[in-house]
């Protein structure tokens, strides 16, 4: 893998992958998530995967969110299981992408970019993560369950080498696209290098809350009607949950919140 991307840096003689390998070396972990989730993670103090999100909003049923879990999945319940069925720790994977800048995975996961700088870094290590060429279940599963081993195990990185990964993949974009647009090149929400995280980290570890500037000017107007409760139940007021919990991340751990055009 390193030797691979050394090679394809070595031949580019323009110098521009070799930025590109720079850049992608740099990148963070951050995961999309919605405001129900930023509310979940404030009230336990870390990050938590798929399922204990749904246990700890059962009240600790974990029979309850089991079957909660299973019905967001819906027809990815399968191929996910089984695909987390390769790894010791695939139960609590925290999945993320890599990072170059940006609103990472927005849209269909959320609004809510959390920004991790180094996921290696905090004592304890991680129990596992790695970083994959592409969404894993897509890649690696077939829709009746059908896991490709083999490809996974060779494919997957460690965090150290996302860099060459990244610079092995997205080569042809890389050379044709303008550096400045080299952060939607290693992500955007239809095609990004999935990481994996378990178990889930504590807050203090997250760096950053990034949001569109749009949506957190919409934040500040709702933090300004929540102080005379004219907001009802719904969307907007888990919203401004989900903000007041940002804020006092900032507040506690010194999370940035980051509105991005």
């Amino acid at each position: 893998m390193l030797a691979a991307a050394a090679g394809l840096v070595a031949r580019d003689t323009s110098g521009a992958l070799a930025g590109f390998h720079a850049l992608a070396d740099r990148s963070v972990f951050s995961t999309n998530v919605s405001a129900d989730k930023i509310a979940t993670f404030d009230e336990v103090g870390r990050i938590l995967d798929g399922r204990s999100i749904e246990q700890h909003r059962a009240g600790g049923d974990r029979r309850a969110g089991l079957r909660a879990f299973r019905a967001i999945q819906g027809a990815y319940f399968v191929r996910r299981t089984r695909f987390e069925a390769l790894w010791n720790h695939g139960r609590r994977f925290v999945y993320g992408a890599l990072n170059a800048g940006g609103m990472g995975t927005e849209g269909r996961y959320g609004p809510f970019c959390v920004v991790i700088g180094d996921p290696s870094a905090p004592a304890p290590a991680p129990a596992a993560l790695g970083v994959f060429p592409a969404d894993s279940v897509v890649r690696y599963c077939s829709r009746t369950g059908v896991v490709n081993r083999i490809g996974a195990l060779a494919d997957v990185v460690a965090w150290p080498d996302r860099g060459a990964l990244a610079t092995i993949e997205r080569e042809p974009e890389a050379l044709a696209q303008h550096p400045r647009t080299w952060p939607d090149v290693v992500c955007t929400p239809s095609r990004y290098l999935e990481a994996v995280l378990a178990p889930g980290p504590t807050l203090v570890t997250v760096d950053a809350v990034r949001v569109r500037q749009t949506y957190l000017d919409r934040l500040e107007d709702l933090s300004v009607l929540g102080l005379d409760g004219a907001l009802d139940p719904g969307t907007a007021l888990r919203e401004l949950v989900a903000f007041e919990a940002i804020n006092r991340w900032r507040t506690d751990h010194g999370v940035a919140i980051e509105g991005v055009g």
